[in-house]
This record gives C-alpha cells, structure tokens and sequence, in this order.
C-alpha cells in the first residue's frame, strides 16, 4: 500500500482473537501484524540510459514498538550497482530516502525489475517496481498549426550527443531539409520547426517518423498526421458496400449494412451522402469523430446539402466534448436547419468558428431528423484552418 497517515493499534488478546478500537475519522484499513515489518513505499525512479547514474525516491514506514536501524537500498539485475542509505526511523514514522545507483552499460532498452529493500539485522523487506533504461535522446514531435510540426530532442544522458536528424513523411507532404548531425548538450534540448511544403494529398491518417541516429542508437518520436476533417467528400469507400469510410457510426443502427452513397446525386466527385426517411424515427443520423482539431485555431466550416422536403430537423451539428459553465459542449456549429430552403436542388453552407483554448475531441453529425418527410443528402464537407491575425 502507500504511504500515507498511519496509526498504531493497541490490541488485546481475546480468545477470538485481537480486540482494538478502531480510531476517529476516515480510516482506509486495518493491518494486523504477527511481526513488524517497514511499510515500503516507492515514489519514484528515474528512467535512465545503460551506464548512467539514476535515483529511486523511497519512503519507508515503521510501526514497530522500537526504533528501526537498518539500510534502505535497491535490488537490481546483475551488473547494475546502487550506494544503500542508512536509516533510523522512529515508531510511527515515515522517512524518505534518495537512493543512487547506475545502470550496466550492457542493459537493454527495456522495462526492468527493481526492488527496494529495507535491511535490519537478518530481516530484509521488499517490495517490486519496473524502471526503464532509455535512450540517450527522448524525442518529441508536436503540431503547431496544420503545416508547422516540431521536433524536440532532450539529452538526458551525463555526456553530449551527436545526431544525425531524419524526418519521415508520408509521400504526399513535402517539408524544408534540417541540418544534420546536430550536438545537443548533457542535459539540454534541441528544438526544430519544420514548415510544410503541402499537406493537401494527405486524406488520411498518415504515420510522421522522426528518427535521431547516434552511435549505433536510433531515437524516435511519432506522431499522425491528417487533414481536419477525413473523408468529407465521401469519395472513399474501401469496402465497397455504400458505407463512407470514416463515418462508421449510424443511428439507429441497421440490422445489416444499408447502402448509403448516391452516385446519381453530387456536387463534384462521384457520389454523396444519402440519409433516407425513417417513418415515425426521430432520431436519424450518420456521425464521425475522424476530426482533428488544433486549440485556440480559427476555421471554416463548408458543406452541400439537398433536401427532397423542408424540415428544421435537417441540419449538420459539429461539437467538441469540453464540459465548462454548466455547458457540454462549448463549440456548437449547426447549420442547414430551415423550413423554406430550396428543395431537390445543392444550397451551400458556411460557418467560421474557433476552437477553445485545450485539446478536445470533436463530433460531427449529419442529421435527418424529418421523421420521415424527407430524403438528404450530404456532399463536400469540409474544415480548414482560416488565416487570422490572432495568435
């Protein structure tokens, strides 16, 4: 268990067994003890490469009647050493240790057993945590607009590196050449922004791969790369059985798939959207959470719709899930909702918004909520970032 506010029990012998008055407040458990042992409480270890110097935060208590003398160290796998601390601890007391120790140079990029252990006299406690050795080099990629993404690079190893910096995109996307090798300094971070050429042939989610090669180690950092909204054209169906890809949640869901793309209705490509009348259904609609949306960005909401009817329950609703003032969503774009629309013709639609200031999840739904009084259709959707003068 961890360490937190304990309370020694006074017992008495009881032919049933111990008797002890439970103490005032909140108390999470009682633990009976045939013999005293330290309460062994592992606060943390830091991740470290093969051959460097690391630290295991540990906090011992001690609930036996008398003091405790004793070591507090670290059992670790052959090779690896560890300089134990001494330690007195008080009954009733917890003490927080520092321990040292070094990695072999031999180790494995891996997660490994550790232990700390408390020695008093013959008696030693353990108890088990995993660590893991790292690479030198922690990398890290990170958008910061729909075509800037940086790298950055942290030497956490005791010695400076030398690495020869690789950015993998996918064919589609083009981006400006990084000096290579690059020296990042023990302890230091290196920083590097790539702007991207184009990112209009990206349609999906692709795979980008850093990679730092130095001294026969390769660090990596990953990251997805996507346009904001996937598939909002409906051209992709890789399935081929009339289902959008991407838009794979249908409500209320069919007993087997129903076709749902029109090739005979379109604004341009080859097929739309086509949401059919559900007599007496009320809820009726097809949704997609395949968005990526960057914080505190302005965009622009674009879409078709046609209507075989009017009803203000066809409409386009796009939500972010961020719950604050009382409100589930606090982006709310709804658009298409009329009673006097053009029928059987495409009527355009537009919206700019800004997104919050956090990263948060986004929905976007296509409704047909005409219970039955209309067949719609859905084409060109899309969301693309809005150039502005707000940082």
């Amino acid at each position: 268990t961890d360490v937190g506010d304990w309370t020694p029990l006074k017992t008495t012998v009881t032919p049933a067994g111990y008797a002890f008055a439970a103490p005032a407040g909140r108390m999470v458990a009682a633990l009976l003890l045939a013999r005293a042992e330290p309460i062994i409480h592992i606060q943390s270890i830091t991740p470290t490469p093969p051959g460097e110097t690391g630290v295991a935060r540990v906090a011992v208590t001690w609930l036996g009647a008398e003091t405790l003398h004793g070591t507090v160290g670290m059992a670790m796998p052959k090779g690896w050493t560890c300089r134990p601390a001494a330690c007195e601890i008080y009954p009733g007391k917890t003490a927080s240790f520092a321990i040292p120790f070094t990695v072999a140079s031999n180790a494995a990029f891996d997660v490994h057993d550790v232990h700390a252990a408390v020695k008093a006299g013959e008696q030693t406690t353990k108890r088990c945590a995993m660590m893991g050795v790292c690479r030198p080099v922690q990398a890290s990629l990170d958008w910061i607009n729909h075509t800037t993404i940086q790298l950055s690079a942290r030497n956490v190893s005791s010695k400076p590196v030398d690495a020869d910096v690789k950015l993998i995109l996918p064919s589609p996307a083009q981006t400006q050449a990084v000096k290579a090798p690059v020296r990042i300094e023990a302890g230091q971070t290196w920083t590097h922004v790539y702007e991207l050429a184009t990112a209009q042939g990206v349609l999906t989610r692709e795979d980008v791969r850093a990679e730092l090669a130095y001294g026969g180690i390769t660090s990596a950092a990953h990251e997805l790369m996507q346009p904001p909204l996937i598939n909002g054209g409906f051209e992709q169906c890789s399935a081929h059985d009339g289902q959008p890809d991407y838009w794979g949640y249908r409500v209320p869901a069919p007993a087997r798939p129903v076709p749902m793309l029109d090739t005979d209705q379109h604004v341009e490509g080859k097929q739309s959207l086509r949401i059919d009348p559900l007599p007496g259904i009320k809820t009726n609609y097809m949704r997609t959470s395949m968005l990526y949306l960057l914080p505190d960005t302005t965009y622009r909401l674009r879409l078709a719709v046609r209507r075989s009817a009017n009803h203000p329950g066809i409409y386009i609703h796009l939500m972010n899930h961020h719950a604050t003032n009382g409100k589930f969503s606090t982006v709310n774009v709804v658009l298409g909702s009329e009673t006097t629309a053009p029928v059987n013709t495409w009527k355009h639609y537009e919206k700019v918004f800004t997104t919050t200031n956090v990263v948060t999840p986004f929905t976007l739904i296509l409704i047909n909520n005409s219970e039955g009084a209309a067949t719609v259709w859905f084409d060109d959707v899309s969301i693309e970032p809005v150039e502005t003068d707000h940082p």
